[in-house]
């Protein structure tokens, strides 16, 4: 071999180091985020199982004060769990996945989480006036009320933050204005 083709096989063989070593990081740096979605929603799974208890009575004493007996009461809080817990699932795998079609739902499944609440929260609304204006006192239904809109703010941040929205936390917002903004898709205000 000549001199020329001893220099070309020299540059193809550097060409061909560059590039494996340029994918290996390529695939390194993929799979290292890759890790840490993964690691992100473990946390989340964890945060959301360590809370449940809790989240659990607070469900409880909240329909207790909407006034359903005991087993209504344990069967919309299981119905409002699981509906939860689907809404948790489905924002997981459309995170992990990178799918685009799934997030264009995640309105659809908060809003099916959120129902329960909308329909309780404005019976007990009703109630909790009725009861006002007969006894000028309700200061149980005024912390159900409280719990029921933390609840809804928190869950209202948290699906504004998969959207890379961040919502202040001391902004309380009532259910008409998280489905308004819900509904116009402009979630940071309108």
């Amino acid at each position: 071999m000549n001199e020329i083709e001893w220099i070309i096989v020299i540059a193809v063989g550097e060409l061909a180091v560059i590039l494996m070593l340029a994918l290996s990081l390529l695939f390194y740096f993929g799979l290292r985020g890759r890790r840490r979605d993964t690691n992100a929603a473990q946390t989340l799974v964890r945060k959301v199982a360590k809370a449940q208890p809790r989240q659990r009575e607070s469900l409880q004493a909240y329909l207790t004060a909407a006034g359903l007996d005991d087993a209504e009461r344990e069967a919309e809080v299981q119905r409002v769990l699981a509906l939860e817990q689907a809404f948790y699932e489905h924002c997981i795998r459309a995170y992990l996945t990178r799918d685009s079609e799934a997030f264009s739902t995640t309105d659809e499944k908060l809003t099916a989480v959120l129902k329960p609440f909308i329909e309780h929260g404005q019976s007990a609304d009703a109630a909790a006036a009725a009861s006002a204006a007969a006894t000028e006192t309700a200061p149980l239904a005024d912390d159900d009320q409280h719990l029921y809109r933390e609840a809804l703010n928190h869950l209202f941040r948290e699906y504004a933050a998969l959207f890379g929205v961040r919502l202040d936390a001391a902004e309380t917002l009532d259910v008409n204005d998280i489905l308004q903004r819900l509904e116009s898709g402009k979630l940071a205000g309108l």
